[in-house]
């Protein structure tokens, strides 16, 4: 039955509840920033970041108690999206809403309204681990926005590519780097941004980037978050 998963679990859980559409699939969609200087040919353009998309996910459920089920199912924020179709993958969605039609007492038709936030993450990546200077290497076709946990304590720095981060530890500190959530934790799971000393928070970009541990850094675990546009 084909079916898809919802923060790992299928629809198909659901009884009475029968999926019957999964809406568009589309890549990544950049906004740009535009510059048209007079005397120029044509316009230049930045990517300044991506768009997220709205995709309408389409039931058919046996009672109205499955309507409500179906639409529980879905609710949320930053919630993981797998489809069927496209293996070995994973999205990220906000919930938007939902809409049914009765057709008879037995007979709904659900449409449920996502929006699917930028990028197709790779499913099944393993952590990364280094307790000494090393490499990580971006098998994905666009940047990402990693979570790296950092062991030590002292006044320090993390550096991934070109990018350092200055820090001031105590035993453990979590870097969250995903836009919208970009946040430090200390060592008990406390916001607690004034660990950040300086520097960005990191985007690890496509192919190999060198790792330096700073003095008083014993190990750091990334959750890598590889991706690609399409």
């Amino acid at each position: 039955m084909q079916s898809l998963k919802v923060d790992g679990i299928s629809t198909s859980t659901i009884a009475g509840c029968i999926l019957t559409q999964l809406g568009e699939d589309r890549a990544s969609s950049p906004r740009f920033n535009e510059e048209t200087v007079f005397g120029m040919n044509g316009t230049n353009r930045s990517i300044e970041a991506y768009n997220e998309y709205e995709r309408e996910i389409g039931f058919h459920c046996d009672s109205f108690e499955s309507v409500k089920k179906i639409i529980d199912f879905f609710k949320g924020n930053n919630k993981r999206l797998e489809l069927w179709h496209i293996p070995n993958s994973h999205y990220l969605f906000d919930y938007k809403g939902g809409s049914w039609k009765m057709n008879t007492v037995f007979s709904w038709d659900v449409t449920v309204t996502l929006s699917i936030k930028p990028f197709r993450y790779l499913a099944g990546v393993a952590d990364i681990q280094l307790q000494s200077n090393g490499t990580v290497h971006n098998v994905g076709d666009v940047f990402s926005e990693p979570q790296i946990t950092v062991f030590g304590s002292g006044a320090t720095s993390l550096t991934i590519g070109n990018q350092v981060m200055h820090l001031n530890l105590d035993t453990k500190s979590v870097i969250e780097c995903q836009h919208g959530k970009q946040n430090i934790y200390d060592k008990n799971g406390s916001i607690k941004n004034s660990i950040r000393i300086s520097g960005a928070f990191f985007e690890i970009p496509v192919g190999s980037s060198g790792v330096v541990l700073g003095p008083g850094i014993t190990r750091v675990e990334i959750v890598p978050r590889w991706r690609c546009e399409v």
